[in-house]
Protein backbone atom coordinates (compact mmCIF):
# COMPACT_ATOMS: atom_id res chain seq x y z
CA UNK A 1 0.00 0.00 0.00
CA UNK A 2 1.36 3.39 -1.16
CA UNK A 3 2.32 5.62 2.02
CA UNK A 4 -0.07 8.36 0.94
CA UNK A 5 -2.67 5.94 0.95
CA UNK A 6 -1.34 4.95 4.28
CA UNK A 7 -1.45 8.30 5.80
CA UNK A 8 -4.89 8.73 4.28
CA UNK A 9 -6.38 5.71 6.26
CA UNK A 10 -4.75 7.01 9.47
CA UNK A 11 -6.10 9.91 9.27
CA UNK A 12 -9.58 8.71 8.53
CA UNK A 13 -9.30 6.93 11.74
CA UNK A 14 -8.32 9.67 13.91
CA UNK A 15 -11.12 11.48 12.35
CA UNK A 16 -13.37 9.04 12.90
CA UNK A 17 -12.32 8.24 16.43
CA UNK A 18 -12.49 12.61 17.46
CA UNK A 19 -16.13 11.96 16.19
CA UNK A 20 -17.08 8.97 18.23
CA UNK A 21 -15.20 10.89 21.58
CA UNK A 22 -16.94 14.09 20.76
CA UNK A 23 -20.09 12.56 20.89
CA UNK A 24 -22.39 10.50 23.70
CA UNK A 25 -23.28 6.88 22.65
CA UNK A 26 -26.77 6.40 22.83
CA UNK A 27 -26.52 3.10 24.39
CA UNK A 28 -28.99 1.49 22.53
CA UNK A 29 -29.62 0.59 18.49
CA UNK A 30 -33.21 1.59 18.01
CA UNK A 31 -33.17 5.49 16.87
CA UNK A 32 -35.77 8.26 16.72
CA UNK A 33 -36.17 7.07 13.41
CA UNK A 34 -37.62 3.84 14.81
CA UNK A 35 -34.45 2.10 12.96
CA UNK A 36 -33.14 -1.05 14.68
CA UNK A 37 -29.68 -1.56 13.86
CA UNK A 38 -29.09 -5.11 16.14
CA UNK A 39 -31.89 -6.36 13.60
CA UNK A 40 -30.56 -4.82 10.34
CA UNK A 41 -29.26 -5.77 7.43
CA UNK A 42 -25.77 -4.58 6.16
CA UNK A 43 -23.91 -4.64 2.77
CA UNK A 44 -20.96 -6.52 2.88
CA UNK A 45 -17.66 -5.18 2.92
CA UNK A 46 -14.83 -7.72 2.60
CA UNK A 47 -17.48 -10.45 1.61
CA UNK A 48 -19.50 -8.63 -1.15
CA UNK A 49 -22.51 -10.46 0.51
CA UNK A 50 -24.98 -8.50 2.56
CA UNK A 51 -25.51 -10.05 6.14
CA UNK A 52 -28.51 -9.70 8.64
CA UNK A 53 -27.80 -8.91 12.12
CA UNK A 54 -30.14 -10.53 14.51
CA UNK A 55 -30.15 -9.58 18.10
CA UNK A 56 -26.57 -8.07 16.97
CA UNK A 57 -25.21 -10.78 15.99
CA UNK A 58 -24.98 -13.42 12.89
CA UNK A 59 -22.11 -15.91 11.95
CA UNK A 60 -21.61 -16.59 7.79
CA UNK A 61 -20.66 -19.21 6.19
CA UNK A 62 -18.58 -18.43 3.07
CA UNK A 63 -15.87 -20.51 0.89
CA UNK A 64 -13.46 -21.81 3.48
CA UNK A 65 -14.09 -19.13 6.09
CA UNK A 66 -16.62 -18.18 8.47
CA UNK A 67 -17.56 -14.72 9.74
CA UNK A 68 -19.08 -13.54 12.95
CA UNK A 69 -20.36 -9.93 12.73
CA UNK A 70 -21.42 -8.98 16.11
CA UNK A 71 -23.16 -4.98 16.24
CA UNK A 72 -20.91 -2.84 18.48
CA UNK A 73 -22.78 0.90 18.94
CA UNK A 74 -24.35 3.57 17.07
CA UNK A 75 -23.96 7.28 17.20
CA UNK A 76 -26.07 10.08 15.96
CA UNK A 77 -23.69 12.87 14.83
CA UNK A 78 -23.78 15.37 12.45
CA UNK A 79 -21.89 14.80 9.88
CA UNK A 80 -23.17 16.63 6.98
CA UNK A 81 -23.77 19.99 8.36
CA UNK A 82 -27.67 19.44 7.61
CA UNK A 83 -30.44 19.56 10.38
CA UNK A 84 -30.85 15.95 11.09
CA UNK A 85 -27.88 14.01 12.68
CA UNK A 86 -26.85 10.70 10.89
CA UNK A 87 -26.26 7.24 12.52
CA UNK A 88 -22.58 5.96 12.85
CA UNK A 89 -22.85 2.13 12.85
CA UNK A 90 -20.12 -0.04 13.99
CA UNK A 91 -19.76 -3.45 13.25
CA UNK A 92 -16.91 -6.02 14.19
CA UNK A 93 -16.03 -8.77 11.96
CA UNK A 94 -14.10 -12.11 13.06
CA UNK A 95 -13.54 -14.24 10.34
CA UNK A 96 -11.72 -17.29 10.76
CA UNK A 97 -9.67 -19.24 7.60
CA UNK A 98 -7.77 -21.04 8.92
CA UNK A 99 -6.06 -18.03 10.88
CA UNK A 100 -8.58 -15.17 12.03
CA UNK A 101 -8.67 -11.78 11.89
CA UNK A 102 -10.61 -8.69 13.38
CA UNK A 103 -12.36 -5.88 11.43
CA UNK A 104 -14.03 -2.99 12.82
CA UNK A 105 -16.59 -2.28 9.76
CA UNK A 106 -17.94 1.71 9.65
CA UNK A 107 -21.41 2.55 8.28
CA UNK A 108 -22.83 6.08 7.96
CA UNK A 109 -26.66 6.21 7.53
CA UNK A 110 -28.72 9.29 7.03
CA UNK A 111 -32.52 9.43 7.17
CA UNK A 112 -35.29 9.86 4.08
CA UNK A 113 -38.33 10.04 6.88
CA UNK A 114 -37.92 6.93 8.91
CA UNK A 115 -35.96 5.43 6.36
CA UNK A 116 -32.30 4.65 6.76
CA UNK A 117 -30.13 5.59 3.67
CA UNK A 118 -26.48 4.83 3.52
CA UNK A 119 -24.18 6.68 2.90
CA UNK A 120 -20.94 5.42 3.23
CA UNK A 121 -19.28 2.45 4.57
CA UNK A 122 -15.17 1.95 5.63
CA UNK A 123 -13.83 -1.39 7.12
CA UNK A 124 -10.22 -0.74 9.24
CA UNK A 125 -8.30 -3.20 11.16
CA UNK A 126 -7.18 -6.96 9.54
CA UNK A 127 -7.51 -7.60 5.72
CA UNK A 128 -10.05 -4.93 5.30
CA UNK A 129 -10.18 -3.42 1.78
CA UNK A 130 -13.15 -1.33 1.64
CA UNK A 131 -11.17 1.07 -0.52
CA UNK A 132 -11.25 4.86 0.55
CA UNK A 133 -13.87 6.25 -1.60
CA UNK A 134 -13.54 10.29 -0.29
CA UNK A 135 -14.10 11.19 3.06
CA UNK A 136 -14.66 14.53 4.31
CA UNK A 137 -16.41 16.15 7.26
CA UNK A 138 -16.84 20.00 6.97
CA UNK A 139 -17.87 22.63 9.66
CA UNK A 140 -18.59 26.17 9.36
CA UNK A 141 -14.51 26.61 9.63
CA UNK A 142 -13.21 23.41 9.36
CA UNK A 143 -12.90 20.77 6.37
CA UNK A 144 -11.63 17.56 7.77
Amino acid sequence: MSSLIQTYLRFIIVAIAMLLASQTSVGQSRSGHGVDFRNFAYPGIWYKEPFRLTNGTVEVQHEHCVSLYTFDDVRYVNLTGGARKEALVTINDLTACGSSGMSLYFYVYSFEGNRPRLLWKFGSGADSEAGLKRFSVCRPNTCL
